[in-house]
C-alpha cells in the first residue's frame, strides 16, 4: 500500500456503518509501517487511512500541534459524511492522538449537534500523559535514550535514531534482514514534538465516559520499557490493556493479532 498524503476520498454511505480505521504512526517511520496491518483490516472488511504526519523528516520546530491539525484534516470530513473512526497511534502519537480525539469522540460531537466522531482510541506502546504540563522527554526522565541522536536541547532541532542500536531497539523480534530493511528506511523527525508541553493529562481526554481506549502494552519492548507503558496504560480511566510478547514495532512482527484488537474496539 502506498503512504497517503492527500486527505481521503470519503464512500458513499452504502448501509455500512462499520467504523473507518485512522493509523498513525510515531517518529522516524513512514506510513508505510502499517501496510501489514492495512491488509489485514482489509481483509477483514475495514476501510483505512495512514496519513503522513508532517513533523516526519528534516523540517525543524515542528511540534505535535502541526499532526493533530493533520489528523485533523483527515478525520473531520470522515466525520462530516457521518462515518465514526478508530484512531490508532504508534508510540510518539499517542500524545497526538491524545490531544486530536478532544472535543471531537463521537459523544462531544452528538452534544454538539454533529455527526461522526472518533470512536474509539487504540494505543500501541504509545505515550500518553499521566498529568499535564509534561513533554514526551520528561516522561523518559529528563534524558536522551542512549538509541537517540537529538540536536541541542529546547532548540527547535531534529532528532534521529542511532542506526547501530537500532534493529534491537526498534525490531528485535523481526527476522535479521527485514529489521535492517527498516532501518535503512528510518527518517529524522522534528524534535519538537518531544520537547513540547503537553497541555492535558491522559485522564482529562481519555477514557471512560468520554472514549473507548485500548493499550497495547508490548512487553518485549526495548524502546518505552514495559514498566513506563503500565504506568501510562494506567492513566487513561476505564482503559482495556492487551499484553503481547512483541518489540516496539508490533504492527510489522505481530499484524495480524494488532488488526484483530483494533477491531475488537468495534
Amino acid at each position: 500500500m502506498a503512504s497517503e498524503n492527500a486527505a481521503p476520498e470519503i464512500k458513499q454511505d452504502q448501509g455500512d456503518d462499520k467504523p473507518v480505521i485512522l493509523l498513525v504512526h510515531g517518529s522516524w517511520h513512514s506510513p508505510k509501517v502499517y501496510d501489514k496491518v492495512r491488509a489485514k483490516l482489509t481483509e477483514l472488511g475495514y476501510e483505512s487511512h495512514a496519513p503522513r504526519l508532517p513533523s516526519l523528516g528534516d523540517q525543524p520546530k515542528l511540534s505535535w500541534r502541526v499532526d493533530v491539525a493533520a489528523i485533523h484534516d483527515w478525520a473531520i470530513p470522515l466525520f462530516e459524511a457521518g462515518k465514526k473512526v478508530i484512531l490508532v497511534a504508534h508510540s510518539l502519537s499517542g500524545v497526538t492522538a491524545t490531544i486530536a480525539v478532544q472535543n471531537q469522540t463521537t459523544s462531544a460531537r452528538a452534544a454538539a449537534g454533529l455527526k461522526g466522531g472518533f470512536h474509539a482510541a487504540v494505543f500501541l506502546c504509545a505515550f500518553v500523559a499521566p498529568q499535564a504540563g509534561v513533554d514526551v522527554i520528561t516522561l523518559f526522565g529528563g534524558v536522551w535514550p542512549p538509541w537517540s541522536i537529538p540536536d541541542e536541547k529546547y532548540t527547535g532541532g531534529t532528532m534521529r535514531v542511532n542506526l547501530d542500536m537500532a534493529a534491537q531497539t526498534l525490531y528485535s523480534d523481526l527476522p535479521e534482514q527485514e529489521a535492517a530493511d527498516w532501518v535503512a528506511a528510518l527518517l529524522p523527525n522534528s524534535q519538537a514534538t518531544v520537547e513540547t508541553t503537553i497541555p492535558v493529562s491522559a485522564g482529562d481526554v481519555l477514557g471512560e465516559g468520554k472514549i473507548d481506549c485500548l493499550y497495547v502494552l508490548c512487553t518485549s519492548d526495548k524502546t518505552i520499557a514495559p514498566g513506563l507503558q503500565e504506568v501510562m496504560a494506567g492513566s487513561i480511566p476505564g482503559a482495556k490493556v492487551e499484553r503481547i510478547d512483541a518489540s516496539h514495532s508490533p504492527m510489522l512482527s505481530r499484524p495480524d493479532e494488532v488488526a484483530k484488537l483494533v477491531v475488537s474496539t468495534v
